[in-house]
């Protein structure tokens, strides 16, 4: 079976409802829209009905089932997976309160359940339509040596890419040195100049000559609102020269 993918985008939900952290709520994005001759056709086909037979059955059958949720019934529609209801809405100030136009109302709202409900396999991949470019490295080096992958303490350190840009105004964002084994971070670096190609950066404190691994975490410019990523690379420490 062909994999199905189904497109998503994300709006921030106000602070009110989400509190300090920030949250975001997801929006499918419609693959389309099947009006409804589009869909009386289909079903024709599958039936070996004319179009008009049922278009006909079609909107009978709602009209009925209308006519009854006026009413106030509940109706399920079978094995269409599908229950319409009347609900009311709006609030009331006491418990024994009496209807009031100018802030109630009724309307009919249909709900899903059993397979319908549940109809979007499991496989589906799910894409958000917003994302950005993870951070890729091409060199580091030192400023003042052409060896690759090798820093000398006191030195500047030069790293070339794409989608770098790291803004250390942001939490969690810079480059850093780590102890390869724990990786935890031996040294912060300071970084002196920022873009999407090229990061410098100087450490105030260097570890001991050794191997490291150097980090460089980068929302790319983008700011808190995306995800932060990063990326690392083995690199040695020498003394300087």
């Amino acid at each position: 079976m062909k994999q199905i993918t189904i497109m998503y985008n994300l709006t921030k939900v106000s602070g009110t409802l989400a509190g300090s952290d920030p949250k975001w709520q997801a929006r499918v994005i419609p693959a389309g829209i099947v009006q409804f001759r589009q869909f009386c056709e289909v079903i024709a086909k599958d039936s070996n009905r004319s179009v008009e037979d049922v278009e006909y059955i079609v909107k009978s059958a709602w009209n009925k089932a209308i006519a009854l949720v006026r009413q106030g019934y509940i109706v399920n529609l079978g094995q269409t997976g599908i229950q319409l209801r009347p609900i009311m809405r709006g609030p009331f100030k006491t418990k024994d309160a009496s209807f009031d136009p100018k802030v109630n109302e009724v309307i009919a709202v249909a709900i899903t359940y059993g397979d319908v409900r549940n109809c979007i396999p499991e496989g589906t991949k799910f894409v958000n339509a917003v994302s950005k470019p993870d951070p890729v490295v091409h060199s580091i080096a030192d400023k003042d040596h052409d060896e690759e992958g090798v820093l000398y303490v006191n030195g500047t350190v030069y790293v070339q890419g794409k989608y770098l840009a790291p803004d250390t105004s942001q939490e969690g964002e810079g480059l850093f040195l780590l102890d390869p084994t724990t990786k935890e971070v031996v040294a912060t670096g300071t970084v002196v100049k920022s873009d999407q190609q090229l990061v410098n950066a100087t450490f105030e404190t260097w570890p001991a000559a050794g191997s490291y691994l150097l980090r460089l975490s980068t929302r790319g410019g983008w700011g808190t609102d995306f995800s932060l990523a990063s990326v690392t690379k083995p690199v040695t420490v020498k003394e300087a020269e």
